[in-house]
């Protein structure tokens, strides 16, 4: 019973334990978090979308480390996780470093062509539409924009009792539809448990 209540909070943190799964994702992400950052590379003049910030952490690294950054935009299924978020990079949302938004990966509310990078870190298993979700990251991706993708290896989640309901893909299966969905030189990058897809619009 409570390996899937957690599994339900883990995918959209809410109610008067929000703050407790917030911190328990950050904690649980560090490792996923710090390698995606370093596959990330920003670049000066970067504008970039973080698909689930949860509590903002990750993104609030990247504007600390990489001062040259135009612009870090995070949304998230979760009005307590956007709350969270906003606090920590108060700051930064100031000086108009950053922009955090309640949002979902199927209906992203940015313009198109918007962003230079997008990443996301654990949340594919939430998707509800794989597809639409490629095809909504292509659409605010700038042409040469980068994708990436990360999440826990179909095999290590199934040693897990909380991630019974997640939806698992493998890395072949995401990397085939970003092919399709207007992306090459798509790339499959492995530090177990994790994998990242990264890929550039076409």
């Amino acid at each position: 019973m409570f390996n899937q209540w957690l599994g339900k909070q883990l995918s959209n943190p809410r109610g008067i334990l929000a703050k407790w799964i917030g911190s328990y994702m950050e904690k649980g992400n560090k490792k996923a978090n710090g390698w995606t950052v370093e596959l990330i590379k920003p670049s000066p003049g970067d504008r970039i979308l973080e698909i689930g910030m949860g509590t903002g952490t990750t993104l609030n690294r990247l504007l600390n480390e990489y001062e040259d950054i135009e612009k870090i935009c995070g949304i998230d299924i979760s009005l307590s996780m956007v709350n969270k978020a906003k606090q920590v990079n108060r700051g930064f949302i100031a000086n108009h470093k950053a922009e955090i938004t309640e949002g979902n990966v199927e209906h992203i509310p940015f313009a198109a062509q918007y962003f230079t990078k997008v990443y996301t870190i654990h949340t594919v298993y939430f998707w509800s539409d794989l597809v639409k979700g490629l095809q909504e990251i292509q659409r605010v991706l700038k042409p040469e924009g980068e994708v990436f993708i990360t999440f826990t290896l179909s095999e290590e989640l199934d040693r897990m009792r909380h991630t019974k309901e997640f939806l698992h893909y493998s890395p072949k299966y995401i990397q085939s539809l970003l092919g399709e969905e207007g992306f090459r030189q798509v790339k499959i990058s492995v530090q177990k448990p994790f994998c990242c897809i990264s890929a550039i619009k076409e």
